[in-house]
Parts: C-alpha cells; structure tokens; sequence
C-alpha cells in the first residue's frame, strides 16, 4: 500500500512531494480495563506526521526526529488501526513498530496493574521500567504489532493452506444443520465491534485475518445486513438455538440501530439520500483513506435487514430510511439517466464507473414495497434496474463487471462469481418488486450458466472459468449463490437450482473453522486476488458475511 506521490499534507494546502504509506498494528487490549493515561507509541522512522482512523478523528500527531509519535487512548480502536505515516519524499519511510505504555498509580504504596487481552491468545512482550518508587511504566508490545498489506503473487502454498485437496462432509441431519447454524452465529458475535465510545462500537468486522491474528474492517456499514437477516430468523427455524433467541434480537437490533445512522441528511450536496457504505484504506488520499457513499450499498442493507427489522419492532424509522433512500434513488435516475455508483468524499466527485453490482439495491426497494404496498416504489425499481441492464447486461445472460460514465466503455464480464451473485440479487429484488418475467426470464438465464459452472465439490472459483490453483475458491461467491439458488428454487420449483444450492452449502459447511480455541472458529478461510477485498489479497481472510450467507443457506434448508 506504500504511496510516493505528491499530495498536500493535511497541515496545508502547499506541500512538498512526500513519501506515505500505511501502516496496520493491531491492538489486542480491552481499552476499557487501560487506564485513562494509557498511550500508544507509533514509530516509523523518517515519518513526520501520523493520521489515525480518518473515520473517527480529524486530527494528526506530530512525529518527533525518530518518527516517534505518542497517541492518545481516546483515538485508539480495538484490533485493527489504521495509521497513515507521511514524511519527506527522499527519506524513505522504515518498518513500524506500535506499543502501548501505561503509567499505573500508587495505591497505599502499592502498584497493580491489570488489563484484559480481546483475543484468546496474547503473544506480546511486557516491558517494566522503575520510573520512581512509587511509579511504574509498563509498555505492552502488542500481538501482531504491523502486519504487512502488499500484494502476494498467488503461491501453490498459500493457495493449498486451509483450502485443502479433499472437500470435507458433514451429516445434514437436522440436528448437525442446527449445530452448524448455531457455529456461524459463534463466528458472527465474536465479530462485533467493542471498542467504547467508537463510531462503529457495536457494528461488526468484516474480517478476521488469519495470517495476521485481528479481526479488520470495522466500517463497511452495508455488509451488516446478512447477520442481521439471520439473527432474526435463526431461533424461529433451529429449535435448539431457542435459548439463545433474546441475545440474538439483542445483537440484531445493535447493529439495526447503528445501521440506521448510514443515511445522510444533506440537503443540496451530492450525496443527500445515499448512505455511508464503507471506509477505504487509500494512502494517496489526503488523510490516508476516504468515505464512500452509495445508493446501492445501503439498500441492499435495507433488503436483508432493515424490513425484517421493521417487522420485528414496528419501528417506523425503518421505512422512513428506505423511503430516504428511494427517493435519492429516484432523483439520480432522473438527473443522470441510472444511479451513480459512489460519492468519493475526499476527491469530491462521483465514481467514474457503474459496477454490476449496483444492481442489488432493487433488495431494499422490494422491501420497501413489501412493507408499504406503494406502487411507485415497484415502478421505481424498474426504473433503476433497466438502465443497468441496457449497460452492463449481455445477451448470453451474464452481466459485464463496469460501465465507464464518460466514454460509455464496458468492461467485460470477469466471469467474477461474487459480482455475478449482487447483479443476480437485483434481478430477484425487481421480480420481489414488480412480477415482471423478463425479470425471472433473466435470473434464469444467469443461473443456468453459473450451475453449469458449478465444481463437483459445489463450489466456484474466484472466476470460475478459471482454476483454483490460480485464482482460489470463492469463499465469498459460493456461500452467497446458495443461498440465491434457494431463494430461486423457492420460486420456481425448480430441482436443478435446489440441487445446487445445497452442493454450495454443504461445501461452505465444510469449510467453517471448528477447532475451539480458534479466534476464527466458525468462518471461512478465502485465500484469492481479493481476499480481503480492498487490501490484504491472498493472504487468509474469514468475511463474515461469508459466514452469513452460509448461515441463511442452511436455514432455507431447514425450512425444506
């Protein structure tokens, strides 16, 4: 992620070519049992200004001549930290290191100090200094310190690693089905957010970085949906996880209430209506990563969760948020022709190309007509699918990966299985919408040639003409097209598309972490070119809304 290029520092608007990158450490301490004088000390040498966490701090800390800088407790996150490290071009910037120093008090001539780890296994060092004799300093290097985020060029070994040359089986009695379920809402609570007083406290983490030892992402607001969906459902369907059903409403109406603060209220900018989707580490940028707005991101999140939110608790914000976003919607359609895919607030522009998967936003308007009967919203949901499809659909049923605004140039299709399953959402989101055939026609279409492309293990690869040993298995795709062939079969009756539905749920199954000590224990490992989607590529990511998905395929089977 290292960038040597010339952008202004966030001191000023005139700056000097500059040398930037960003660095990762991770912080495995419970900030709630750290003292409020607790400090983290970041050094890169050559560094002279440090950005952290663009999401929750404005500010910037002053390095000294060693790079060193020292960062309040009040700006720190639990596990991953985002740190943007900038100094001169011509000084190269050197290897990090992050520690966290703590001065604890005297009590009645006494020193104790006692702090909780996050993780199940702390590997740090411990450093005692006798400042005074009645004041210690400890300084707590923690686990995983900087973990590196450049690219690996895929390798037989990373590839070979928890991917495994035989697909494992389990029973799919019901009772196995249960457990498994009960194993992935495991995965889907150790991943929310406990970092007090943090923007994101309660949300979710989109991953656990297995080579890394953190949990990562805290800010891809969109993809809370999936958990929500099935905290909701999954007591009603597993009776044996009928015990854990007020924990789990619990959990789901956190991250519904978090959710809801996405949508901006912004009247007359750009992005009024849309919602804040994610955070992208960027280290050209200004402060080292940017927000993006969407419209497709938060409606989606609006299909899988906000409706059944709605339903759970009568909360009438919900709607209110979707109507929000449809009319946004609406208003792009009308100025641009088709929704804009993302408002880049840092640069201050739309995004210059369409991806295929804009077209799973017809999830939260289908929901939303569901919840109202109004039909303006069905005729809106045509109205932002067919623009999509005059531009990225083709005519052997597939969707091309981007169309370009300006030169109305397309990218073709990648073949890209997880991209092909968002666009597959909006054709069952504008059919949910609208009972249009040539909707379903399409959904169809698309699955005939994603089954056809099926592995005999039930999985796809990253794009599935090509083979795992280059591109890996898509932990993400595979997970999300059986669940979109249940829902498919449920429609259509069709034995081929449950068929494949269960072969991608039972290859999911397989694929859950089980050990018990495990920090990961009921996700699934993704080694491929987007591991980690925005960085991290092949190296072995667990997404949690692959466990997610995994988790709503099995209870559509249980429901068979």
């Amino acid at each position: 992620m290292a960038g040597q290029k010339s952008h202004a520092l966030v001191w000023g608007a005139e700056a000097p070519p500059q040398a930037r990158d960003l660095y990762y450490p991770a912080l495995d301490l419970d900030l709630r049992t750290l003292p409020d004088n607790a400090v983290a000390e970041m050094v890169v040498p050559g560094a002279k200004l440090f950005t952290m966490n663009s999401w929750k701090t404005e500010g910037h800390f002053n390095a000294d001549a060693t790079g060193r800088a020292l960062i309040p407790r009040s700006e720190l996150e639990h596990w991953e930290i985002w740190v943007l490290a900038v100094g001169p071009m011509g000084e190269p910037l050197g290897a990090g290191s992050f520690a966290v120093i703590v001065t604890p008090k005297a009590v009645d001539g006494r020193i104790e100090f006692v702090t909780d780890f996050l993780g199940n296994d702390w590997t740090g060092s411990v450093e005692i200094e006798v400042i005074e004799p009645t004041e210690l300093m400890t300084t707590l290097t923690v686990k995983a310190q900087l973990r590196d985020a450049k690219t690996h060029d895929p390798a037989t070994g990373a590839l070979s690693v928890d991917m495994g040359k035989t697909q494992p089986r389990f029973e799919s009695t019901t009772d196995a089905l249960e457990a498994d379920l009960g194993l992935c809402l495991d995965f889907m609570l150790a991943a929310q957010n406990t970092t007090p007083g943090s923007p994101y406290e309660k949300g979710l983490y989109l991953f656990y970085d297995v080579d890394g030892g953190m949990w990562r992402t805290p800010n891809w607001t969109w993809t809370w949906g999936p958990s929500i969906m099935v905290a909701l459902e999954a007591a009603a369907v597993a009776p044996s996880l009928a015990d854990r059903a007020d924990r789990l409403r619990e959990f789901a109406l956190e991250l519904g209430e978090l959710s809801l603060g996405v949508v901006i209220d912004n009247p007359g900018h750009p992005s009024d209506g849309m919602g804040v989707a994610r955070w992208d580490p960027l280290p050209e940028v200004r402060r080292g990563s940017e927000k993006f707005a969407s419209l497709a991101d938060p409606l989606v999140l609006a299909g899988w969760a906000w409706g059944r939110l709605h339903d759970a608790t009568g909360d009438q914000r919900y709607i209110d948020a979707m109507r929000a976003l449809a009319a946004a919607a609406d208003r792009q359609i009308k100025e641009f022709g088709v929704v804009q895919q993302d408002w880049l607030f840092e640069r201050e522009r739309w995004l210059e190309r369409i991806l295929d998967e804009a077209g799973f936003g017809t999830e939260g308007l289908a929901e939303l007509h569901r919840l109202t009967g109004d039909e303006d919203v069905a005729t809106l949901a045509s109205a932002y699918l067919d623009p999509l499809l005059d531009r990225l659909g083709r005519d052997d049923g597939l969707w091309d990966r981007f169309w370009y605004v300006e030169t109305e140039a397309r990218t073709p299709s990648e073949n890209m299985i997880r991209g092909l399953g968002w666009a597959m959402q909006g054709l069952l989101g504008a059919y949910a919408a609208t009972s249009k055939q040539s909707y379903l026609d399409a959904a169809n279409k698309m699955a005939g040639i994603v089954l056809d492309n099926q592995r005999a293990d039930g999985s796809w690869t990253f794009e599935f003409d090509r083979p795992a040993s280059e591109v890996g298995h898509s932990d993400k795709g595979t997970p999300l097209w059986s669940l979109l062939l249940y829902r498919l079969h449920e429609i259509t009756g069709n034995e081929r598309h449950l068929a494949g539905a269960r072969a991608a749920m039972e290859w999911s199954r397989g694929r859950l972490r089980r050990n018990p000590t495990d920090e990961a224990r009921g996700g699934i490992v993704g080694v491929g070119p987007q591991s980690g989607i925005a960085y991290r590529p092949w190296f072995r990511q667990c997404c949690t809304y692959s466990t997610a998905f995994t988790a709503a395929a099995i209870t559509f089977e249980l429901k068979q």
